[in-house]
C-alpha cells in the first residue's frame, strides 16, 4: 500500500509569504479594474433603492435586517467619493467582490495544501532528480509553484464568472457575504490545519460575523463541520475549542442589538419595526418570505434546471476544468496523492447549498446559487493542479503550460463582460423619474411595482430629494400589520374618520401573524377596505390618488380609472382629464438593455400610451390619439395594436 503524508511541504507553508501577499492584491486590484468599468452608474433593479437609503439614513432593511451590512455600509456610503450616494452604495459592492476575489487566493491555496496528501514514494523519488528536470528548484519548490498557479487560475475563474462578477455590478447584501464567505474559509481551513484557542476564537468571531449579514452563512456549515469533524479524527482539535468557537459566534450575534435600538428611534426605513421580541424575532427569522421556500418538489425540479442549465453560461470553457477537477478529485488516490479529502469537502459546499436554494421559489434565485458556484471554482483550481501537475510530472513546460491555461478565465472573462456590464442600464432611474415628475403636488400613489419603482422612489425621494411631496405606497406591503401602521400614522391626514377600518384590520392582521385561527375572507374584506379608505381618505383631503397598471380592479371598483402619464388616476367624475405624453422618454434608457425587468419597464411604457389613446379616442381627440400611438410605436415599433389603431385613426382624420 502506498504510504501518504500531509502535504506540509508545499508551499506556501503555515505562514503566508510576500509572494502569496502579492499575488493576491494583485488579483484584488485586477478584479477591481474590471468591475468598476462595468458597476452600475444609478439605481438598480429590486432592492436597490431601498438598501441604499437604508445606508444612508442608518435604517432597517427587509428581512433578516443585515445589521452588519447596514453600518459597514452606513460608514462607506458617507465618505465623499462620489457625489451621488447611488454611485457610493454600487463602489461599496465593487470593494466588497473585489477583495472576496483576492482572499479567495488564500482560500484555494490553503485548501489545495491541508486537504490533499501527497504520494510519499513519489517525493522520495523526485527528491534525487532535483537538477534533472527543475533545475535549481526542488520538486517541492515546483509542487509550491503548482499550487500557486493552480490557485491563481481557479481564482480567476471565480472572479469572472458570472453570477460572482454581477455582484459587484450594484448595491447588495451578497457581496460583503461573498467577502465573508472567503473569509470564514480561510479561518476554518487554518483552524483545521493547526487548531488553536486563538484561531478557534476568530474562527466562531468570523463566522457569527457571517450570520449578521445574510443567513445564507447557514449553508456553509456542513462544510466546516466536514472540517472539524476531520480535524478531530486524526487527534489535533480539543473539544475546549468549540466553547471559544461559540464564544466568538455570540460576540458577533450582538451586532442584531441594532435593529431594536434603531427601531425605537422610528428611523425613516423601519421594515418590520423589530423594537419589541415578537417583531424582532419574526424579522430575524424572515417568516415573511417562508411562504416561498420548500413550497413544492416542482420547485425544487425547475429551480435545479436553472441551475445545471445556467452553468455553461455561469463558466463559459471553463466549465471543462470544473469537470477535469470532479473526475481528478474523484478518482484519486493518483500518481501524486489523494484528494478525496477535497473532493467531499467541495461536494459537501455544493450539495447543501444546491438542496437550500432550489427550494426558494424566488425569479432572482442566481445569486443564492453563490456557494454552489464558489465549490465549483475549487473543483476547477484541482482540475488546474491536476494538469499542472501532470505535465510537471513529464516536461519542464509548467509556466508555458499555465499561460496557456490562462486562456480560459480570459476567454470567461470576453464572454461575460457585456452580459455583465450595468454601466449603461439607466431604466430604473428614468422610469421612477417619469412617474414621479408627472404627478401634480401632494399626489398619493399605490403600486406593487417594487423592483422597477417602489424600491427606487425610495432613494430619488428621500435621498435625492426629488418629489418628496408625493407619497407612495406599496400595496402589498400594506398585508403587513408594521407597514400598516407605519401609513397610519405617517399619514393620519389620511384617516382621520376611519379608525374603525383601521382597527378592524389590524385585528384580523394580529391573528393571522400570530399563527391563530383566522378568516382569510375577513382579512382580505378589511384589506380591501382599508385600501379603498386610503382612497377616500386622500380624496376628502383634497390630494389625487394615482395608481400603478398592476393594481387589480376590485381594490378600484366604484372610481373612474384615467390613464395619466404611466400611471391611472382614480377619479370619482367621469370629465376629462388633460395630459401631455411628450415627455415620457424614459423608456429609451430600458431599451439600451436585454433584462427581464427592462422590458417589463418596456412593457408598462407601452401599455400606458395605448391606453392613453384609447381615452384620448373616447373624447374625440385624434390628434391627441396619434400623438400616443406614435410614442407606442417609438416603444415598440412591431406593435400591432398600435399599428392598426393609427391606420384607423389616419383614415378617421383623412375623412375630416
Amino acid at each position: 500500500m502506498t504510504k501518504t503524508r500531509p502535504r506540509e511541504g508545499w508551499e506556501p507553508p503555515q505562514g503566508w509569504r510576500l509572494i502569496d501577499l502579492t499575488i493576491a492584491g494583485s488579483l484584488t486590484i485586477l478584479s477591481f479594474t474590471v468591475y468598476l468599468f462595468t458597476m452600475s452608474r444609478s439605481i438598480p433593479y429590486i432592492d436597490g433603492g431601498e438598501l441604499t437609503t437604508v445606508l444612508w439614513t442608518l435604517g432597517i432593511a427587509h428581512p433578516t435586517g443585515y445589521p452588519l451590512f447596514t453600518l459597514l455600509g452606513f460608514a462607506f456610503v458617507h465618505i465623499p467619493i462620489f457625489s451621488e450616494v447611488a454611485l457610493r452604495a454600487n463602489f461599496f459592492a465593487v470593494a466588497c467582490t473585489a477583495t472576496a476575489g483576492g482572499t479567495f487566493y488564500f482560500v484555494f491555496s490553503k485548501a489545495l495544501c491541508v486537504l490533499c496528501t501527497l504520494d510519499a514514494t513519489t517525493l522520495g523519488k523526485n527528491k534525487k532528480q532535483k537538477q534533472s528536470r527543475y533545475g535549481n528548484s526542488t520538486p517541492l519548490q515546483a509542487t509550491g509553484l503548482n499550487t500557486r498557479l493552480a490557485a491563481i487560475l481557479g481564482t480567476l475563474m471565480l472572479i469572472f464568472s458570472r453570477t460572482f462578477w454581477e455582484q459587484s455590478t450594484s448595491i447588495e447584501v451578497y457581496p460583503l457575504q461573498l467577502l465573508l464567505f472567503a473569509t470564514i474559509l480561510i479561518l476554518w481551513l487554518n483552524l483545521y490545519e493547526n487548531p488553536s484557542r486563538s484561531r478557534s476564537l476568530f474562527s466562531g468571531l468570523v463566522l457569527g460575523l457571517g450570520f449578521t449579514n445574510h443567513m445564507t452563512t447557514i449553508l456553509i456549515m456542513p462544510g466546516l463541520i466536514f472540517l472539524f469533524i476531520s480535524s478531530y479524527r486524526r487527534k489535533s482539535f480539543d473539544l475546549k475549542y468549540i466553547y471559544w468557537i461559540i464564544v466568538g459566534g455570540a460576540l458577533a450575534g450582538l451586532l442584531y442589538l441594532y435593529l431594536p435600538i434603531r427601531a425605537s428611534q422610528n428611523p425613516l426605513l423601519d421594515w418590520g419595526n423589530p423594537d419589541n421580541l415578537r417583531r424582532f424575532i419574526r424579522h430575524v427569522s424572515g417568516k415573511q418570505f417562508r411562504t416561498w421556500m420548500f413550497s413544492s418538489s416542482d420547485v425544487f425540479q425547475k429551480q435545479l434546471g436553472v441551475f445545471f442549465s445556467s452553468l455553461y453560461r455561469e463558466f463559459r470553457i471553463t466549465i471543462i476544468l470544473v469537470i477535469i477537477g470532479i473526475a481528478s478529485s474523484l478518482l484519486s488516490t493518483n500518481t501524486f496523492g489523494s484528494y478525496r479529502k477535497y473532493f467531499w469537502f467541495c461536494l459537501i459546499l455544493l450539495v447543501s447549498d444546491l438542496l437550500y436554494a432550489a427550494n426558494y421559489d424566488i425569479h432572482d434565485i442566481a445569486s443564492y446559487f453563490l456557494l454552489a458556484y464558489i465549490a465549483l471554482s475549487f473543483f476547477s483550481a484541482i482540475g488546474f493542479r491536476w494538469l499542472i501537475e501532470t505535465i510537471s510530472h513529464r516536461t519542464r513546460m509548467v509556466i508555458p503550460a499555465a499561460a496557456i491555461f490562462l486562456a480560459f478565465p480570459v476567454i470567461s472573462a470576453f464572454a461575460n463582460y457585456d452580459e455583465v456590464d450595468a454601466s449603461k442600464d439607466y431604466s430604473v432611474e428614468h422610469y421612477t423619474k417619469d412617474i414621479l415628475s408627472a404627478l401634480p403636488p401632494n399626489s398619493i400613489v399605490l403600486s406593487y411595482q417594487w423592483d422597477n419603482f417602489v424600491s427606487a422612489s425610495l432613494y430619488y425621494q428621500n435621498v435625492d430629494k426629488i418629489r418628496k411631496d408625493i407619497i407612495v405606497i406599496d400595496k402589498e406591503l400594506l398585508r403587513r400589520s408594521w407597514y400598516a401602521a407605519q401609513v397610519h400614522n405617517r399619514f393620519s391626514f389620511l384617516f382621520l374618520n376611519y379608525d374603525r377600518v383601521y382597527n378592524l384590520y389590524q385585528d384580523n392582521l394580529k391573528v393571522f401573524e400570530n399563527d391563530l385561527p383566522y378568516d382569510p375572507n375577513s382579512i382580505e374584506l378589511s384589506y380591501h377596505n382599508f385600501i379603498r379608505e386610503i382612497i377616500t381618505g386622500a380624496m376628502q383631503n383634497g390630494r389625487q390618488v394615482f395608481a400603478g397598471p398592476e393594481i387589480e380592479d376590485q381594490y378600484l371598483s366604484g372610481f373612474n380609472k384615467v390613464p395619466y402619464g404611466l400611471l391611472f388616476a382614480i377619479r370619482t367624475d367621469t370629465g376629462y382629464v388633460p395630459f401631455n405624453v411628450a415627455g415620457l422618454n424614459g423608456f429609451q434608457a430600458a431599451k439600451n438593455v436585454g433584462t427581464d425587468y427592462s422590458r417589463q419597464i418596456i412593457g408598462f411604457y407601452e401599455r400606458m400610451f395605448l391606453a392613453r389613446a384609447a381615452y384620448e379616442y373616447r373624447h374625440e381627440k385624434l390628434s391627441l390619439t396619434m400623438i400616443c400611438l406614435n410614442k407606442a410605436l417609438e416603444v415598440d415599433p412591431a406593435s400591432q395594436a398600435a399599428r392598426m389603431a393609427e391606420l384607423q385613426v389616419s383614415q378617421e382624420l383623412g375623412r375630416k
